[in-house]
């Protein structure tokens, strides 16, 4: 309710304090007086807020007046009970008060209590100091590179590190690098690209660009129908890669080097969503990590971000003797033609000075003597004529360019240990299956086929082994995987094609099997080189079959000056026992997978029947026995699988096993077992009492 004063304005109530005394004396602004208050009855004052008891007592032990007497009268309740329930108010007002203020000590006192743990565990607990990595200083990195590098605790250079960054970062020169398999690769060639891209971005900030710099480094796009500009990234460095997983990993490795930087890295490989890599596009990253089969693709398609080459700065080759191979990667031809005419554009229009394109080719086997049969006759090329080659088909003069050659003269590290067994080829699955049950260990299997691969997986998950497979038939999705499973089990088993030899940083792998022998001594370099890694030690072991000693001999000439690998030392006495599990799980393998090939053969047929709206030919369906036989083969499978079960269940390896090979050192550290000098004798005390309790057993029969 408002009251008009004497300027016609309308006055709002507002609760006010009867115990001021400026309101007694009418002397408060804003607010109506006593006086005037009086010439309303107490219905009309109904819902005025009030800020004390004390008032509403005043106003309602008012006596009332004549003429609103009858009104009073037929209010419902009496004088005494309005003072009642005033007082139970008032009460509970105080209650709610003392309430309150206890509730807002105990927060305040519980907000002290936290802040002074907080400040004594800072007290007791100081951050971490940043680990000292001045030298990556000298070699010209920036301090948000530097910082990425010590929460990894990369505090020292390696040497393919501390040779190349020095040329690429002060003197902008192309870098040819070998070095062997572990070595930093990644970081010498990916420092330099982000201290270069930092730099620039860095001076763009500051406005100290030239025109010719801001023309390169960016480009306006004005967004239709709305007239404003959207500034839009240019894609500045591409780095290739010839696998998937090798992509990826580079990717990861750059964007935690870059982890404390503004930088966009993307990896564009096949196999993944298009719609994903799409959305990761339009980000505009400065740089990309790809597959040349999918760049290609996207470039093909238009794909703006990835066909703006002209303004490319860095030019990365990993792996580069493999992605240049004859017959191997068209798409890389395509993509280093299209590279080079635009920067002959740039030249042909004179809208610029021809832009510097700074390149870096490296591997593990670049400066290696290459050998390739051309007509049925074999033909040698030594490391120069190589290194020309390869130099004339990215594009590179030599003149401008620092070749730096770290690789010794085998390729291999020296903390590599490496052997073999010469076996037959239908006993490679008893050696394979011996040294995996004797000596436990993150192990990497590698094959030529995927057949062999498949076959292996189905095999050695019968035999109780955990098996992951990686192979170029897999979805990309399930590849990454089993690769992320194989890295987070200390013991695990990855059987792999070559997809997986090449760049691969799986950590502490301590054993490599080369299944079936590579083909060539580039195979076998980097396969070996999926463990040794970073100065750990390693085990490399081939198994030779009569068949393969062509080229496990070619693989030394190239490597060991014709020499041959030391022999593994294995222990005979295992392999009866061996032979058994082995030709049982063949026997349940062989029954489920011609099953499982009939089965899948029929329903492709039927599905497709069924698609066309065609009656099926019963001849064309596999025979897959009827009822009883079906019946027949499952209590078959059942038998050998609990024949095979028994076998299993009684340990091959004696109690007490070391775990001890020749290796540099004499023995690796294995999962679950101790290293002691003693344990020798007691595995051949162990070994001994089995030997005898079988012959008291025979004995006895």
């Amino acid at each position: 309710m408002a009251e008009k004063n004497s300027k016609g304005k309308k006055r709002k109530w507002e609760p006010v304090e009867l115990d001021d005394p400026s309101f007694f004396a009418g002397e408060m602004d804003g607010f109506v007086s006593l006086e005037v208050m009086e010439d309303y009855d107490l219905k009309e004052l109904t819902g005025i807020g009030t800020s004390g008891p004390a008032r509403k007592k005043k106003i309602k032990e008012r006596p009332p007046q004549k003429d609103n007497q009858e009104q009073t009268d037929t209010t419902p309740l009496t004088q005494l009970e309005k003072s009642t329930k005033n007082d139970q108010q008032t009460k509970g007002k105080k209650k709610r008060k003392k309430k309150n203020k206890a509730q807002s000590k105990a927060q305040s006192e519980e907000q002290n209590r936290v802040e002074m743990v907080t400040d004594n565990r800072l007290e007791e607990d100081p951050p971490e100091p940043m680990a000292d990595v001045s030298a990556w200083e000298v070699l010209g990195v920036p301090k948000e590179v530097q910082r990425g590098l010590s929460e990894q605790s990369f505090t020292t250079p390696t040497p393919i590190q501390t040779l190349s960054l020095p040329p690429a970062i002060f003197h902008h020169r192309d870098i040819i690098g070998a070095a062997e398999t572990g070595s930093g690769k990644t970081l010498a060639f990916g420092i330099p690209i982000l201290t270069h891209i930092l730099g620039q971005k860095t001076s763009q900030e500051e406005g100290k660009t030239t025109e010719n710099a801001t023309k390169n480094n960016a480009t306006e796009a004005t967004e239709t129908g709305t007239g404003t500009s959207k500034l839009k990234k240019p894609l500045l460095a591409l780095i290739m890669t010839p696998t998937r997983e090798l992509a990826i990993q580079i990717k990861n490795h750059l964007k935690q080097a870059a982890k404390h930087t503004s930088l966009e890295i993307v990896a564009v490989v096949g196999g993944m969503a298009p719609q994903k890599q799409q959305r990761l596009l339009n980000k505009c990253p400065e740089i990309i990590v790809a597959t040349p089969g999918r760049l290609w693709d996207l470039i093909s398609d238009g794909e703006e971000h990835v066909c703006r080459l002209e303004h490319l700065r860095y030019l990365v080759i990993d792996e580069a003797d493999r992605m240049v191979e004859q017959g191997h990667f068209q798409e890389l031809s395509s993509i280093l033609e299209l590279i080079h005419r635009k920067s002959d554009n740039d030249e042909d229009e004179r809208t610029a000075k021809r832009r510097h394109l700074q390149k870096f080719i490296f591997s593990a086997t670049l400066t290696l003597p290459k050998s390739f049969k051309r007509k049925g006759k074999e033909k040698k090329i030594t490391s120069e004529e190589g290194l020309v080659s390869l130099m004339d088909k990215v594009g590179l003069q030599k003149n401008i360019c620092k070749i730096i050659d770290v690789t010794n003269k085998r390729g291999t590290v020296e903390t590599l240990t490496e052997a073999k067994i010469s076996c037959a080829i239908e006993e490679k699955d008893l050696y394979l299956y011996y040294f995996l049950s004797r000596y436990p260990g993150r192990t990497l299997v590698f094959s030529n086929t995927v057949d062999c691969v498949r076959r292996l997986g189905s095999l050695f998950r019968l035999l109780d082994f955990d098996p992951w497979v990686l192979h170029a038939s897999m979805q990309q999705r399930q590849r990454l995987k089993n690769l992320d499973r194989f890295k987070q089990s200390a013991s695990g088993l990855l059987l792999a094609t070559d997809v997986a030899a090449r760049g691969l940083d799986i950590p502490a792998v301590e054993h490599v099997i080369h299944y079936q022998v590579p083909k060539d001594p580039d195979l076998y370099i980097h396969r070996s080189g999926r463990t040794a890694r970073a100065s750990r030690e390693g085990l490399s072991v081939v198994l030779v079959g009569p068949e393969e000693m062509g080229s496990y001999k070619k693989i030394m000439k190239a490597l060991n000056g014709g020499n041959e690998l030391d022999s593994f030392p294995v222990d005979v006495s295992f392999m009866s026992s061996i032979r058994k599990r082995i030709s049982l799980a063949k026997q349940i393998d062989k029954e489920e997978h011609k099953f499982r090939r009939k089965k899948s053969s029929n329903d492709w047929i039927l599905a497709s029947a069924k698609a066309m709206d065609i009656e099926v030919d019963e001849d064309l369906l596999e025979d897959l026995g009827d009822q009883g036989e079906r019946k027949e083969r499952q209590v078959k499978l059942k038998q050998l699988k609990a024949e095979l079960t028994g076998l299993l269940k009684t340990p091959l390896i004696p109690a007490g096993f070391s775990g001890k090979y020749p290796t540099k050192t004499g023995s690796l550290i294995m999962p679950g077992i101790k290293a002691d000098a003693n344990l020798e004798d007691n595995e051949k005390v162990a070994v001994e009492d089995v030997r005898r309790k079988k012959r008291n057993k025979k004995s006895k029969t």
